[in-house]
């Protein structure tokens, strides 16, 4: 099983399902809890729901009663969706059968909340269902607790970088998706920016094009 992998030994483990109905312009709880322990996966459906370009519904994801989310973005994104369609299949994040999950390990000390967010200004109501795998330990002295940003340039600034994340404080980068679109359909020159990553100040990866850094060098586009 999934947990055996990113959840510590001897860990108990508690699933919590939901199936609810997200009203335009409303928040939605999935789930809550008063207590410490750890997110050992989340999974949401249909994944056809949040399909389309409009990113009007956002997951909301809060650690331990703080005021700003830890997690705020569209809900697709969140999933890997690329151009408003699902398009990820990894072990950690992804869609599949539809119904959108993230593996990714998300622990806390004393207080957890799940919610979906609609910025629509109307239209019908939004049927969601899915489950919470949540483990009983809670955020250790050593761990960190998970984040993720979501944010956009349309269009870009011609001769600048495109900022993926800014960060002070101490932490780790467990992953990044782009969505990227040139002027003209079917050209990719901008492939061939370079990816630069700086830590502490210091220049640790200069890269050689954003296709070599998704892994995606000696591509065909069909077309």
């Amino acid at each position: 099983p999934l947990t055996d992998y990113n959840l510590p030994p001897n860990t108990s483990i508690k699933k919590t399902s939901f199936d609810k109905s997200l009203l335009p312009g409303k928040a939605l709880t999935l789930f809550q809890t008063g207590k410490g322990g750890r997110i050992a996966s989340l999974r949401i459906g249909p994944s056809s729901a949040f399909v389309g370009k409009e990113r009007d519904v956002l997951i909301k994801i809060t650690w331990d009663g703080a005021k700003k989310a830890a997690i705020l973005c569209p809900v697709g994104d969140f999933f890997g969706y690329a151009w408003g369609k699902p398009a990820m299949g990894s072990v950690l994040v992804g869609t599949h059968n539809n119904e959108n999950y993230c593996n990714l390990p998300m622990p806390f000390s004393k207080s957890a909340k799940i919610e979906l967010v609609s910025l629509a200004k109307d239209g019908p109501a939004l049927s969601v269902r899915g489950e919470v795998i949540v483990g009983d330990l809670p955020l250790k002295a050593d761990e960190g607790k998970f984040y993720a940003v979501w944010r956009r340039e349309k269009p870009t600034t011609e001769g600048e970088h495109y900022t993926f994340l800014k960060a002070n404080g101490q932490g780790h980068i467990v992953g990044l998706a782009l969505q990227a679109q040139g002027p003209t359909p079917g050209n990719t020159g901008f492939f061939e920016g370079d990816d630069i990553t700086r830590v502490d100040g210091e220049m640790v990866v200069h890269g050689t094009g954003s296709e070599d850094f998704f892994n995606g060098g000696w591509y065909e586009v069909p077309g």
